[in-house]
């Protein structure tokens, strides 16, 4: 079984907002979207600078590369095509959001 590592409780990440936290010493974000939680490790692939929630996408606060909410994949140049955020496990359970100590790994589609 996976360690479960407290984040915040989920009525403290609001719908197209993030949520800052700490994975491991990085920078991390929990977002809210769809009526799901994601998090994903807030280090763009591209710059190495956070991101931001803005306008329904994970935006590059420092050259403006989207992702996906729901998948952290690339959506928009300069980041590389295929690229994406590195996803966070989480479990959700009696209003508690956890991470499980495991990043989820996606390969480039060729």
């Amino acid at each position: 079984m996976a360690q479960e590592i407290f984040i915040t409780t989920a009525d403290k990440v609001k719908e197209g907002e993030g949520f800052d936290f700490k994975y491991k010493g990085r920078p991390a974000i929990l977002i809210r979207h769809g009526g799901g939680v994601k998090a994903f490790i807030n280090i763009c692939p591209h710059s190495g600078y956070e991101t931001k929630m803005y306008e329904g996408k994970l935006e590059c606060v420092e050259h403006f590369a989207t992702f996906d909410p729901d998948t952290g994949m690339a959506l928009t140049l300069p980041a590389t095509p295929g690229s994406s955020l590195l996803e966070i496990k989480l479990k959700v359970a009696d209003n508690k959001i956890y991470h499980l100590n495991t990043i989820v790994f996606k390969s480039k589609k060729l």
